[in-house]
């Protein structure tokens, strides 16, 4: 039930995955919850949401079209689900989740991970550099500077450097 609560919508193998339990473990804790689980469809998939839930579902057409976040390593949006081929292309993936178990602190864009970035802490200020798997609009560009002094704001810090670069860099 928290799981769901904190992740849904989400499939069976996400729980099981999230968990560290096989797939007969996370079907008997899903049976076990009766109708206060439902299936939905995300585009086109089946997924499960806690009943209670269904009325904080967005109207698509309400939803601010475009937005830009930067979300920390680890963040619980990166390692909820076993399936991450709705939020990455699958020809990214590897540069977020890396070997040894690295998972890299990503730039959002309507949703979908667009890249990685990082920071670097001065004594002031810090410099925060993003590195982007495709060359970003001028109106993502604008959106990821003020995500950037969103960052130094945090630490309560001034904003140092600010460098939109390429994957590789960094």
């Amino acid at each position: 039930r928290r799981y769901l609560a904190s992740y849904g919508p989400a499939t069976q193998q996400d729980l099981a995955h999230w968990a560290g339990v096989s797939q007969a473990i996370a079907q008997r804790w899903l049976t076990s919850l009766g109708d206060a689980v439902v299936e939905i469809y995300v585009d086109s998939r089946p997924m499960l949401l806690l009943a209670d839930d269904i009325g904080q579902l967005e109207d698509p057409s309400e939803v601010d079209a475009h937005w830009v976040r930067l979300l920390g390593k680890y963040d619980p949006l990166l390692l909820a689900h076993k399936y991450k081929d709705w939020i990455i292309d699958p020809t990214d993936s590897a540069k977020v989740w890396r070997s040894g178990g690295r998972v890299e602190a990503v730039v959002l864009v309507d949703g979908q991970i667009a890249g990685t970035w990082r920071y670097r802490r001065k004594t002031h200020a810090i410099d925060v550099t993003i590195g982007m798997f495709r060359a970003p609009s001028a109106w993502t560009g604008d959106q990821l500077d003020n995500e950037a002094r969103r960052v130094a704001n945090h630490f309560d810090l001034e904003v140092g450097e600010i460098a939109v670069t390429s994957e590789e860099t960094l």
